[in-house]
């Protein structure tokens, strides 16, 4: 962003911090420093060589940092990162950007007013198997596409359907999930019309939280359905394009592409979501998006059930 290489701070060092660490080698980033409220945060012991901080305000303050990553709970994205930008930090932020229009719009509002970047990431975007088909050799533009099929799975209940009590924080299947599906659908068609059509879903009757839920939609016209499931207990996650003479597979889990049951290409890498953020950290748009996040966040809380 402002120079090579760039010192990130990363602040929240739950689940999802487990992959920061190894997708960041391969990028032009160095770690600075982390920060978390607990010393016993459950990824911390990845991070032992690394300045620790409980107060990210204080290690903004004692630190040269030129990004923070925000991976804290999305209730708390707001405060974290007008804090961060109040600095004259660059912002990596955990996706979504907020669980509410309102705090949203502060938070854009904001950034444009101090004049730094943040840029939300929306990982399931920069997939291997994506960036395969979105590139020239692998894409025939003149296909005509009739329909989008998204299931996402991923294991964050227990046996009963409760939510896991380290997963509540996502605020649900669908602000968590249902954010990655829209920037799915954005690569394949502009994204400039999305209509509900209708909606099913079931929560967790401790929380409100949703568990499951299915929207059909038109995207620009185009049928689409996102089915996303916590119940089933496991990770699963796979885009099926409908075109006019072809069938595309993108399974994100088996990191492939296949059009017409034959496969264009297959990653030979163990765990995807690495790749996710090494894509994303190497070839991301470090200028942020705004314009695509005002939208993709529109529709989030738009659909919401």
């Amino acid at each position: 962003m402002k120079k090579n290489p760039v010192r990130l701070a990363i602040i929240g060092l739950g689940h999802i911090a487990r992959v920061y660490k190894q997708a960041l080698k391969a990028s032009g980033y160095t770690l600075a420093c982390v920060c978390d409220t607990s010393p016993s945060a459950v990824n911390r012991h990845m991070y032992r060589e690394i300045p620790f901080y409980r107060d990210y305000e204080t290690m903004l303050a004692r630190e040269d940092v030129d990004v923070a990553l925000v991976a804290t709970p999305p209730a708390s994205h707001l405060s974290v990162a007008k804090t961060c930008l109040s600095y004259g930090v660059d912002v990596l932020m955990e996706k979504p950007a907020t669980l509410a229009r309102d705090a949203l719009e502060t938070l854009l509002d904001y950034e444009e007013a101090v004049r730094h970047t943040l840029r939300v990431m929306y990982h399931l975007r920069y997939a291997n198997e994506v960036l395969a088909f979105l590139s020239d050799d692998a894409r025939d533009d003149a296909w005509d596409l009739e329909g989008i099929d998204i299931v996402i799975h991923d294991p964050y209940v227990d046996e009963d359907g409760r939510i896991l009590p380290e997963r509540t924080a996502l605020g649900g299947a669908w602000f968590d999930s249902g954010i990655n599906a829209l920037s799915l659908i954005e690569c394949f068609t502009p994204l400039e019309v999305l209509e509900p059509i209708d909606v099913s879903h079931v929560v967790d009757e401790t929380n409100g939280l949703p568990v499951y839920i299915k929207q059909r939609l038109l995207a620009d016209g185009i049928p689409t359905a996102i089915t996303i499931d916590w119940r089933r207990r496991a990770s699963f996650k796979k885009t099926t394009l409908y075109y006019s003479d072809k069938t595309v597979e993108l399974d994100h889990t088996a990191q492939s592409l296949l059009v017409n049951g034959e496969r264009i290409y297959k990653s030979r890498r163990k765990d995807p979501l690495v790749v996710h953020y090494e894509n994303l950290f190497t070839h991301g748009d470090s200028e942020g998006n705004l314009d695509l996040t005002r939208k993709l966040h529109e529709y989030l809380f738009k659909l919401s059930p």
